[in-house]
């Protein structure tokens, strides 16, 4: 789906669907899953073709309303879908950074309407940004070597992200994913400035490497799956 067809499903409301403890970025495919409270709105994903990803600010709230979601999700699409029962299992896949607004509330679930928060791009940044990328990989594998409680599957991550010449934007974006802490993972979302995501990235890493080699195995925050894998 192109930018253009984006726009146009940006015009009408879609569902949305709240994440408790994950960040879904643009470029980044996650596995969810959910119960049969939940069927109603992933069958609605599936029906109109997209879905607003919203993270919730409290992980203990079970009917989050519009105060208790994030300003800025993502435009996704489910691309994967098991049922069962009791229990949907499936994948969704960002698409691109939006305001989520104009929340309708009489339906089974909460749908809104978005507007798209494209990448703030400066001229002659991009090869900067791109050599940039390539040290914060080095610096996530540094920390990859500290934390022995990481995936290993992270170690592929960061060696598909230095072989295909991934956009700066979305090595940016992946790394936030999957070595920052929640709370700088919606802050790296918010912020459409490649260059202070960037900058935002570096101080990230440095922070959970210094933390890492203070004390045995690092803060115990880390889950054992890799958050989000490359989508594209």
């Amino acid at each position: 789906m192109n930018m253009s067809e984006h726009a146009v499903q940006l015009e009408r409301a879609l569902p949305v669907l709240p994440l408790r403890n994950a960040v879904l970025f643009p470029a980044a495919v996650m596995p969810l899953a959910v119960g049969p409270r939940g069927f109603a709105v992933v069958e609605a994903a599936v029906a109109r073709g997209n879905v607003f990803v919203v993270r919730q600010h409290r992980w203990e709230t079970e009917d989050p309303r519009p105060h208790d979601l994030a300003a800025v999700g993502v435009l996704a699409r489910v691309t994967e879908l098991k049922r069962s029962p009791d229990r949907w299992d499936f994948v969704v896949m960002g698409l691109e950074r939006v305001r989520v607004e104009s929340f309708l509330t009489d339906a089974a679930f909460l749908e809104a309407r978005g507007e798209p928060l494209p990448e703030d791009h400066v001229r002659g940044l991009s090869v900067e940004a791109a050599e940039h990328s390539l040290v914060l990989i080095d610096r996530a594998a540094a920390l990859l070597r500290e934390r022995p409680d990481i995936p290993m599957v992270a170690n592929d991550l960061l060696r598909q992200l230095r072989r295909r010449g991934y956009p700066a934007a979305h090595v940016a974006d992946l790394l936030a994913a999957n070595f920052c802490p929640l709370l700088q993972q919606q802050i790296c979302l918010e912020t459409r400035s490649l260059d202070e995501r960037l900058q935002r990235l570096s101080r990230c890493l440095d922070q959970e490497l210094e933390a890492a080699q203070s004390m045995p195995f690092g803060p115990k925050r880390w889950v054992r799956r890799l958050r989000c894998a490359i989508g594209w």
